[in-house]
């Protein structure tokens, strides 16, 4: 079997595969797309460069220009993968296309022969080592950000090797005589071809790596998140909790709890239906999500109920965090089913006689109840006796 059929077959196999992900996977179908079309273009490259390679000829313009598309094609789909959409068009606009134009340009200018053929393969080096090189440099900040250093090393570890390699590869061609360059060509089909191999596996791998990375990522984050209001489900929050406690105990930081019940929530529910309570709860629990800090946590600790865990706050701190909480609450809701939706909120400080995050919990749940008890949308606090009135 020739060198370039087994590379042919390999690239449609990859091709393949991404196109059957990209219909598995609508979410990431852009990227998907993307690596399946290079998947394509390279196949159809090789096949056509099969007869040129046997001869000792540089591959068709077309064959080139559809492998150096691919190539772009591949890189333009990490830049969907991790944007959205392709942020750096420009980018490839810029590198490609004066690579396309001058493989056509010099199928014309010149005649055929081993200068056409060392002009030519100069661009389509240029060109491909550009395109990986500059779309690698671009992406490297996105990905380490969203993935981490060692995920961002994987994926783009193939595409700046590459890229070298063809920098590197440019002034044998510029140097070589034709006779040189022939002898060349011939002796490195069979090492080219176990290159191929070797480049496509790595780069289809490194893919591979970014979407199972993505994918874990998100189920990471959905065995985390209650599905009805988007905030941390209770297995999260109660984790979040035993760190804020262990934290405290052990570098003695405050560290306050809220357990805030929304008022006649059973009311909501039936007067306006469950698919109301919950688009409520969504309401509320994207409310207090976007006044919260980054660094305090918030989750839904069961039906109408959300507990907060309020890093280093003391008292007169959280309590002015709960009026907040509460007013604003108060505020964003007033268009939902039976809006304004109030809240009853009950706070409670860590303190030294507390046995465990529980019993913080439990003190912050009576006095919860004694805010309900008071009239409801209102806070109490634990350690204040009188109810803090609306």
């Amino acid at each position: 079997m020739p060198y370039e059929l087994l590379c042919s077959l390999q690239f449609a196999l990859y091709g393949g595969c991404w196109a059957l992900a990209a219909w598995l996977i609508p979410e990431e179908r852009p990227a998907l797309l993307h690596w399946a079309a290079n998947g394509l273009l390279q196949t159809l490259a090789g096949l056509v460069a099969m007869q040129a390679l046997a001869q000792n000829q540089l591959p068709p313009v077309p064959c080139l220009m559809a492998a150096l598309l691919g190539a772009g094609l591949s890189v333009r789909g990490i830049d969907c993968f991790l944007h959205g959409q392709a942020r750096f068009d420009r980018t490839g606009l810029l590198l490609g296309l004066p690579a396309l134009a001058t493989l056509a340009a010099l199928d014309i200018a010149l005649p055929a022969g081993p200068e056409r053929m060392r002009w030519q393969g100069l661009a389509y080096t240029v060109g491909m080592a550009s395109l990986l090189l500059l779309y690698g440099w671009h992406c490297w900040p996105a990905l380490r950000r969203h993935q981490g250093r060692v995920v961002a090393i994987v994926v783009l570890a193939p595409q700046w090797v590459t890229g070298l390699a063809a920098v590197l590869s440019l002034w044998p061609r510029l140097t070589m005589d034709a006779e040189h360059m022939a002898l060349m060509r011939e002796g490195s089909r069979l090492p080219g071809a176990i290159a191929s191999l070797v480049t496509a596996g790595v780069f289809n791998l490194s893919y591979l790596v970014l979407l199972m990375a993505r994918l874990l990522g998100r189920l990471r984050e959905h065995a985390r998140t209650d599905h009805v209001t988007g905030v941390l489900n209770r297995r999260a929050i109660e984790d979040a909790l035993q760190a804020a406690w262990e934290r405290h105990r052990r570098k003695g930081t405050a560290l306050a709890v809220v357990v805030l019940d929304v008022d006649h929530f059973k009311q909501i529910n039936d007067r306006f239906g469950h698919t109301a309570g919950d688009a409520v709860l969504a309401g509320v629990g994207a409310c207090l999500q976007q006044q919260i800090r980054p660094y305090d946590h918030l989750g839904r600790w069961g039906g109408e109920e959300f507990l907060l865990v309020l890093h280093d706050q003391l008292g007169d701190s959280a309590v002015r965090t709960c009026e907040r909480l509460r007013t604003a609450l108060s505020q964003a809701t007033a268009a939902l089913p039976g809006g304004p939706v109030t809240a009853s909120l009950g706070l409670a400080l860590a303190q030294a006689g507390d046995e465990s995050a529980m019993a913080l919990v439990q003190r912050a749940d009576a006095a919860m109840y004694r805010a309900k008890g008071a009239g409801r949308n209102r806070v109490c606090s634990d350690d204040v006796p009188a109810v803090l009135a609306a």
